[in-house]
């Protein structure tokens, strides 16, 4: 199972989740698409606060809270998130994707599953201020732009820059409330 011990007392948390082998499963729109309607709805249904995200090629990067500011359940919903998208990614890659990625996501796979999505486990670092917040928004943001996908962070679609930069809404609920840091 995969589980991150959480910090008492603090809520929020930058999150990185990889494709296994960095599979570069989010270049399609229906991949994409499934992660950020899982986001929306953990946002409106599971008590998941976002506060910035981008989904890359092969990973994604987000800071997440509990809408409580509850630590002790913020591993639910982003455990949910997990274990749900890797199903529908791995029902999609059936019809979409090379026979070799299906050939590595079976090999990753543990004795509770037939195919394996996401590396095992995942990577959350405490977020204790609002400086290293801001360092981590963009440190996200310009992912896009490091890789050299797009000139302008808010030019990548799959991403809360707009939102930070911009002031434009996007697909996914991002939280912009983050004064109790």
């Amino acid at each position: 199972m995969d589980r991150y011990l959480f910090k008492e007392g603090i809520p929020t948390y930058f999150c990185t989740f990889t494709v296994v082998d960095w599979l570069p499963l989010f270049v399609k729109p229906t991949f994409t698409d499934i992660i950020s309607e899982s986001l929306f709805f953990c946002s409106e249904y599971k008590g998941l606060k976002i506060h910035g995200y981008v989904i890359m090629p092969n990973h994604i990067h987000a800071i997440f809270s509990d809408d409580k500011n509850d630590n002790q359940r913020l591993h639910k919903p982003i455990s949910e998130f997990r274990s749900f998208t890797g199903h529908k990614l791995a029902g999609l890659m059936d019809n979409n994707c090379p026979t070799s990625w299906l050939t590595i996501t079976r090999t990753a796979a543990e004795s509770d599953r037939e195919r394996r999505i996401w590396q095992s486990g995942w990577h959350a670092e405490a977020v204790v201020h609002q400086d290293f917040l801001e360092q981590k928004l963009s440190y996200m943001h310009n992912n896009p732009v490091r890789a050299g996908f797009v000139a302008l962070p808010e030019h990548w679609v799959h991403s809360s820059a707009r939102l930070w930069l911009l002031g434009e809404r996007g697909q996914v609920p991002i939280c912009l409330d983050y004064a109790r840091l």
